[in-house]
């Protein structure tokens, strides 16, 4: 059982190769203690185990040899593990160590299992340095049995690579995960993810951070091995293609990854697949390629297969997500017809009175911005007719503001802009009703064209106007600071920035937790700011931190977050 399963749990599709008791426990009560324990451990039933473990008494532990006395701490630890009660599972986890080095030996799957069970207990507790010197203790004291024992002693390898990127040590990783496919048993079968799990682990960690030219070099090394050991029409090569498909297309190289999702659903097709949960992955992944392609008749096709799908598999949210996610990304896309389309098709479908509000105010949305493009010519027109600083000039402004941005016509959106906030002083009692939203958006559009001067300026400005404003919510006070703290960064003009990030670390620890993704982008920003500031080490660290976080909420940090922690790296190699 122990943390090498919990491993294979975590991947998508991988099965979990447990051993196989094909034989009915006779008498199972009746057994000995020493008994009880080897058939739960052989079983993994661990409501039994719960049961069992639950049961044994402090004498109990006294008459067991080491060998059930390793089990029961083996059991204890895997169960406190789950709850979580990280320091008991330690606990447990620690005895079992000793056992093995004072009684029942090293040189086994058991005890590398142990050492990479109690190295993760310590990753949960955030003790890093911690884990990383069991795990390297457990590959120092296996090496003996690397090849006979080479999955587990793999997992430790990669157990010290998950402690080097929490300890921000990114440039050791490839060798390592490159070191435990070395020693990986490359043979067992089923064919499945985890016959090559260093290697998808190099993939992720590379996809991760936004290294994806290095990330698509594994993957091609990944299909070799597939095609090599199962044939060109395996269906774990689906699972290997699907990972390949979606790095391609955060590359932007679309075509080839709707090719490399299209393939991954032809190997389920011929393995007679369809209805697994992969295709159901691969084919949703694959209608938002073709769309963003602007494929229009190969995605109504699939969309029909989306929809079989759902009918065969009874999981009929796959074809409205489906639906949904297209009239968002055709919108997007300002075709605002096929948007109105997927969305009339979605409204068709038998919803709950909470789905048919979300989709409501997604079609009131779409037609909203589809009638203010169609109407930028008149607008347009309108705009230039009215008189400046009356109502309906700041109607038609806000609308005609609305239509560039829409269109993405970032020069004439800022002139509109301009326009509107040298207005307001001319009809204050009009124009306050938008000065909030033009000097918010005039901050936006100043950051988009690069201007951090103005971007600076226009924050200011609106900190300065919230001040005068009664019962604003905080929230709104807090993420207008943050924007200052961006245009100062951008600006390069630092003064009064610390003080600023300590009240928004405040309020962000109070009020979202420093386990959200809002405190990881303050620390984000903090990181950013002392690298302004040129200290580098604190940098480093708080970069690390928001990494950490965002890998835990999210799973995944902001690339620009990765980047400023190496760029760091390298100039305090440069002191």
């Amino acid at each position: 059982m122990g943390k090498k399963n919990l491993i294979h749990s975590a991947l998508t599709r991988v099965a979990v190769l447990l051993p196989s008791v094909f034989y009915a426990f006779s008498g199972v009560a009746q057994s000995t203690l020493s008994e009880r324990l080897n058939y739960v451990l052989e079983t993994q039933d661990m409501d039994m185990g719960l049961k069992l473990y639950q049961e044994i008494t402090d004498a109990d532990i006294k008459q067991l040899p080491d060998s059930s006395l390793f089990d029961y701490h083996y059991l204890g630890g895997y169960l406190n593990s789950e709850i979580p009660n990280h320091e008991k599972a330690i606990d447990h986890l620690t005895e079992a160590k000793r056992l093995c080095e004072t009684s029942l030996g090293t040189h086994s799957g058991e005890y590398m299992e142990i050492m990479r069970g109690l190295g993760d207990e310590y990753i949960d507790l955030g003790k890093y340095e911690d884990a990383l010197a069991i795990f390297q203790e457990g590959i120092t004291k296996s090496m003996y049995m690397r090849n006979v024992a080479s999955h587990d002693f793999g997992n430790l390898i990669m157990g010290v690579q998950d402690c080097y990127e929490l300890l921000g040590w990114f440039n050791e990783i490839p060798n390592h995960l490159s070191d435990a496919w070395s020693f990986w048993y490359k043979d067992e079968t089923p064919l499945v993810t985890y016959t090559y799990f260093p290697l998808w682990r190099l993939e992720q960690f590379y996809k991760r951070y936004g290294m994806y030219d290095n990330a698509i070099s594994v993957s091609l090394l990944i299909e070799d091995f597939i095609k090599t050991k199962g044939g060109n029409t395996h269906p774990e090569l689906a699972e290997a293609l699907y990972m390949k498909g979606n790095i391609l297309v955060e590359m932007n190289k679309t075509d080839d990854g709707i090719k490399a999702l299209q393939d991954g659903i032809f190997i389920l097709q011929d393995n007679g697949m369809s209805n697994s949960e992969l295709y159901g992955m691969l084919s949703s992944n694959l209608l938002m390629a073709l769309i963003s392609a602007e494929r229009y008749d190969e995605s109504a096709a699939l969309l029909k297969d989306i929809q079989q799908y759902s009918v065969n598999t009874q999981m009929p949210d796959t074809y409205k997500n489906a639906l949904f996610s297209a009239a968002n990304r055709t919108a997007n896309m300002s075709n605002y017809a096929k948007a109105i389309e997927y969305n009339t098709t979605l409204l068709s479908l038998n919803l709950s009175k909470e789905e048919s509000d979300v989709i409501e105010n997604q079609k009131s949305t779409i037609l909203y911005n589809k009638n203010v493009v169609e109407s930028l010519p008149a607008l347009e027109k309108t705009f230039a007719t009215l008189k400046i600083g009356e109502d309906d000039w700041f109607e038609t402004g806000h609308k005609l503001s609305s239509a560039y941005y829409l269109v993405k016509d970032f020069d004439k959106n800022g002139i509109v802009l301009t326009a509107m906030y040298k207005a307001i002083d001319l009809n204050k009692s009009i124009g306050a009703d938008y000065y909030l939203w033009v000097i918010s958006n005039l901050y936006g559009l100043s950051l988009e064209k690069g201007e951090h001067q103005d971007a600076l300026r226009y924050a200011m400005e609106k900190i300065d106007y919230l001040t005068t404003i009664d019962d604003v919510p905080d929230n709104y006070r807090y993420n207008a600071l943050n924007d200052l703290v961006v245009a100062k960064m951008k600006s390069n003009t630092l003064d009064g920035i610390d003080s600023d990030l300590e009240c928004i670390e405040k309020f962000y620890r109070n009020q979202y937790g420093e386990n959200s993704s809002e405190y990881a982008t303050y620390l984000h920003n903090r990181g950013r700011a002392y690298q302004l500031q040129n200290k580098l080490d604190a940098a480093k660290e708080t970069y690390l931190k928001s990494i950490t976080l965002l890998n835990k909420v999210d799973g995944k940090p902001f690339e620009r977050t990765v980047k400023y922690y190496m760029e760091v790296e390298q100039q305090l190699g440069e002191l």
